[in-house]
């Protein structure tokens, strides 16, 4: 079986996860762009397995191999994850990092060829509007998979951190780990004014618009008066993938 090297060597890692890369569409491929790279620029190898690779082959320090896929269908995520997963099992990884359990549900391949597995949860993804009731089925089968091929999982919020510890073996290791966030420099002052905001006077949400992401609670949160604190205007910058009522 593969092990993990001792510490200050390089770790061999390969990453399935986004169909973009880089990608700035969605929060978990900005994510898995923002790790890889710190942890490219500690030394380690990292090779991220995509479909569409728009930078080439080489992104500041990672390797990107991109592999077929079925576009634009049903089967898309489920024929790159498999090929993929494929791809890495066959590397000469030190471990395999997945993210999305739209991506788990080949996770047994590399862990049968004895490279360790890591799953991060960004959400449960079968409670998304987008994915209809077969869809779902599967990616609850594709959760059973991976909490049993990967050795360990990191939660990105406190509510995945329990799910995990009530879906996965006992002898599994759970890690929360939440986003951060890499704040940009400004670039324009004025444009909140253009928009009627006052500086330091509004909340801004960035998000896809879409249910899960949760904006209506926060606008209805916003709402309520706390004490003699001036109630603040919300800004929402974002967009969806697919038309949706919401």
């Amino acid at each position: 079986m593969a092990q993990l090297r001792a510490p200050g060597l390089t770790v061999r890692i390969a990453v399935v996860g986004p169909l973009e890369f880089p990608g700035r569409q969605g929060g978990m491929s900005r994510h898995i762009e923002e790790v890889s790279t710190r942890l490219a620029a500690l030394g380690h190898a990292v090779t991220v397995y995509c479909r569409r690779a728009p930078a080439g082959p080489r992104y500041r320090g990672i390797d990107v191999e991109t592999v077929r896929a079925i576009p634009r269908s049903p089967l898309d995520r489920f024929s790159y994850s498999a090929l993929a997963s494929a791809r890495a099992a066959r590397s000469d990884a030190d471990v395999v990092h997945y993210h999305s359990y739209a991506n788990s549900g080949w996770s047994f391949l590399p862990r049968w060829r004895g490279r360790p597995v890591v799953m991060t949860v960004h959400r449960l993804e079968w409670r998304d509007e987008k994915w209809g009731r077969l869809a779902g089925t599967l990616l609850r089968a594709n959760a059973a998979v991976v909490h049993r091929a990967a050795r360990a999982f990191i939660a990105v919020s406190r509510e995945f951190e329990e799910f995990l510890h009530e879906h996965v073996p006992a002898d599994r290791t759970v890690v929360r780990i939440p986003n951060g966030v890499t704040l940009p420099d400004a670039v324009d002052d004025d444009a909140p004014a253009r928009f009627g905001y006052a500086p330091d006077r509004y909340v801004l949400a960035v998000s896809r618009l879409v249910p899960e992401k949760g904006l209506d609670v926060l606008v209805d949160a916003l709402e309520l008066p706390v004490g003699d604190a001036p109630l603040l205007p919300v800004a929402v910058a974002g967009a969806a993938r697919q038309p949706s009522a919401f």
